[in-house]
């Protein structure tokens, strides 16, 4: 402890006290000058949404989205501000009423979408015109024209788009994901598979990058990471922001542009190895078969297991033993840190998921691959018995099917065998401790 006029320390206040009674006059010290400003950064600039642009807010219900969309129009956060704003809603809301008395130009509540949203004449491209979709996940995943909106509407139309939902990955079309600029996500504890499946596709060789930097983001209530996808010209800079309602002060993180995967990186057959420069050449390669023999390919049906919605959980069961959860076009060609295991989905990062397989590289020993359904590592793709062979050249597999053909359990039986060959336990005991005929018994046993 400092004494505040000759800034000599003790240890203890009391022993302070004494001495600037003794030495200054005084038992009661006075207070500690305040603490210097902050230095002011010449290079920092105030963020603001660049017009027009897309923006997708995802977050679980009464996390803060409407408010979020709320406070960065009553701000003016965009630049240059929008002329006219039109709010799409599905149901009322109370904070509509607030939003209508504080935020400029006065907003346009339209209940659901319009009819004639693609007429030349509801968005003047004369006038800056925002539009905001409020709770219309359902409607406008299946809408072409909100697609539209984002794809080429935007830009053409002098219109900037917000879409607000509960689910980062609902419907199948990934067409608004891929085109929005700035990206905010909000946390939402009982799944949080999104955003680490996100943080695969951005940063394949750091897949692990977003997760840490949306967990610190969001520790706090009504935390959120704000991130710009989009490129502007003369800004190369890739840039992630993460802040509170209540936060002045907008904090950067170190995401790299370098990190980010390219689209103009050559891409490779998974199953047959042949290099293409462009991603049409590769789709007509492989709606041809790929060349793959008949009973080695497979037909890529839900049925087989689980939509790889838990891949975070599976991480979370894992974490005190070297095994790495990830897709299939993440597991490495030649693993040299042994022992080492990997739980892969056979789907690729950009799928929705497929089925839960797990591979075992001992120390010493031959590699194994282990299916709860007793599959070859061929029938799913052709690379999992090449880095079996990589790695061996011996590896072992069972045929032995332990799950329900109905079950969605595919990852857990993955993590039970994992843990189990780091107990020492063989695969083959793994196997015989299951029923190979009550297959449902298997499931409450795993279950239990």
């Amino acid at each position: 402890m400092e004494c505040p006029s000759c800034q000599r320390m003790f240890s203890r206040r009391d022993v302070m006290l004494r001495h600037h009674r003794n030495k200054h006059g005084t038992g009661v010290p006075p207070p500690p000058p305040p603490p210097p400003p902050p230095p002011q950064n010449a290079t920092q600039e105030s963020f603001r949404f660049q017009h027009p642009f897309t923006m997708i807010v995802s977050g679980p219900t009464s996390c803060g989205k409407t408010f979020f969309v709320k406070e960065a129009l009553r701000r003016s956060t965009c630049n240059p501000v929008p002329e006219r704003i039109v709010w799409l809603y599905r149901r009322w809301q109370p904070l509509y009423d607030e939003i209508r008395k504080t935020v400029v130009p006065t907003v346009e509540f339209v209940r659901g979408i319009p009819t004639e949203l693609e007429a030349d004449h509801f968005f003047d491209a004369r006038t800056r015109n925002l539009l905001v979709l409020d709770d219309l996940m359902s409607t406008s995943a299946k809408d072409r024209r909100i697609n539209d909106l984002f794809t080429e509407g935007s830009h053409h139309r002098n219109l900037s788009v917000v879409a607000v939902n509960q689910n980062l990955y609902f419907g199948k079309d990934p067409t608004q994901r891929r085109n929005c600029h700035y990206l905010v996500l909000f946390d939402n504890p009982v799944d949080r598979q999104p955003v680490a499946t996100l943080g695969r596709q951005m940063y394949p060789s750091q897949r692990h990058l977003l997760m840490q930097t949306f967990r610190e983001a969001t520790r706090r209530p009504f935390g959120y990471l704000l991130r710009r996808l989009g490129r502007r010209r003369g800004r190369r800079r890739s840039r992630g922001r993460r802040r509170r309602f209540h936060r002045k002060r907008i904090e950067h993180h170190g995401i790299r542009e370098e990190d980010v995967g390219s689209e103009s990186d050559l891409m490779a057959c998974r199953a047959c190895g042949l290099v293409f420069a462009h991603a049409r050449g590769l789709e007509i390669h492989q709606e041809r078969d790929c060349g793959e023999e008949p009973s080695a390919k497979r037909c890529r049906t839900e049925d087989d297991g689980v939509e790889g919605t838990y891949g975070y959980e599976l991480e979370c069961y894992l974490e005190d033993l070297p095994a790495t959860v990830c897709c299939a076009d993440e597991l490495p060609d030649e693993v040299s840190n042994r022992p080492r295991s990997f739980v892969v989905n056979t789907d690729d990062c950009d799928g929705k998921g497929i089925h839960w397989v797990a591979f075992h590289f001992p120390r010493e020993g031959p590699v194994e691959f282990f299916d709860s359904f007793g599959r070859s590592p061929e029938y799913y793709l052709r690379r999992f018995r090449n880095v079996l062979i990589a790695n061996g050249p011996q590896y072992r597999f069972s045929t032995t099917q332990v799950q329900p053909g109905s079950s969605d359990t595919c990852g857990l039986y993955c993590v039970h065998f994992v843990k189990m060959r780091y107990r020492n336990i063989s695969m083959e005991d793994i196997v015989k401790d299951f029923s190979s005929r009550d297959l449902m018994s298997n499931d409450d046993k795993l279950l239990a």
